[in-house]
């Protein structure tokens, strides 16, 4: 299953402030969160990270490649 990161938006936040907050464009949440604009409301939750299996998976193959000597 896909596990992912999510922020349930509190009073008063915005894509931008969650944008910096988890160190992401406002753009790259929009992405992540199939948003059409940057309007997001109080508790809706908000995809922040992209699933974490997907890294893992980065960081096995990169893995593999420096041992290959």
């Amino acid at each position: 299953a896909d596990v992912k990161t999510t922020h349930k938006v509190q009073k008063g936040e915005t894509l931008f402030t969650l944008s910096k907050l988890y160190g992401k464009s406002v753009d790259e949440l929009r992405e992540m969160n199939n948003l059409k604009d940057s309007k997001i409301f109080l508790g809706q939750e908000i995809i922040v990270e992209k699933p974490v299996e997907i890294v893992q998976q980065d960081r096995k193959s990169t893995r593999l490649n420096s041992s290959h000597r």
